[in-house]
């Protein structure tokens, strides 16, 4: 298991990744973080039981945690899975499980379908699909220009977020251009009902893993009769309130070669 950044490149663009990688299966399990968080979502992963013997890779997106935060770059979810599809292409491990969170969700969603023919399972963990899942910050932040988001929202969400209670959001470590204009492509997308569509049209092995204090989110309902999962004792962090049940069911859910 190794931390360390690495260099992609898109679009003719050169970009830095912090990453944290561990090769050893044929299987990879790759974890997108959400909105305003890093790939510290995903920390308990790394030392689970039920894990140890798996491929496991984990990233700050561009803008947040310790990667690069360009002011050239969009940050719009599309150009977030562009990057994803660079990385992803790094790694030579050929069965591939994506395992996203919140905004992660929609981005693992966006990826290419180059990318997303070699999946073997998809986890949706409280992934944005429908207007609905845009949270009270993402709205709030779209309803302001950015010259007010960056000089008195983002401080506020900064000093709420600051407690130990909220280790799971890393907005010190995130830029307020990318979260700003992540956020507006957020809602975007979750209200054009083209992430629902791509999420049930998905052909590989797929579930909705969900909070239990979340048993009355209307996506639940939109989702029909595809496999879900509720993960007791949590909330929309559901891998951070409830690990142990979290990746022991993500275990059990996942086809791996062994």
């Amino acid at each position: 298991m190794y931390e360390k950044t690495i260099n992609i490149k898109v679009a003719g663009v050169s970009y830095n990744i912090s990453i944290k990688h561990r090769s050893v299966s044929d299987d990879l399990i790759i974890f997108l973080h959400g909105l305003g968080c890093s790939k510290d979502s995903f920390e308990g992963a790394w030392n689970h039981k039920d894990l140890t013997g798996q491929s496991l890779l984990s990233f700050d997106l561009l803008g947040f945690g310790q990667s690069e935060k360009p002011d050239e770059f969009t940050y719009t979810l599309e150009d977030h899975a562009g990057v994803c599809d660079a990385i992803i292409r790094t790694f030579s491990e050929d069965r591939l499980h994506i395992v996203a969170h919140s905004m992660g969700g929609a981005v693992g969603l966006l990826i290419s379908d180059e990318i997303l023919n070699r999946v073997i399972s998809f986890v949706n963990v409280e992934g944005n699909l429908i207007s609905e899942d845009c949270g009270l910050i993402s709205r709030k932040t779209t309803c302001v220009p950015y010259k007010i988001f960056k000089n008195e929202l983002f401080p506020d969400f900064q000093s709420q977020f600051a407690g130990k209670e909220y280790r799971q959001i890393s907005l010190d470590t995130a830029s307020p251009l990318a979260f700003y204009n992540s956020s507006k492509s957020l809602v975007s997308w979750s209200e054009s009902g083209h992430l629902l569509k791509r999420f049930k049209g998905l052909k590989c092995k797929k579930t909705y893993f969900y909070g239990e204090q979340n048993s009355g989110m209307k996506v639940l309902t939109k989702l029909g009769n595809m496999e879900k999962r509720k993960i007791s004792g949590s909330g929309h962090f559901l891998m951070n309130d409830n690990p142990d049940e979290f990746y022991s069911e993500l275990r059990g859910f996942l086809p791996l070669s062994r």
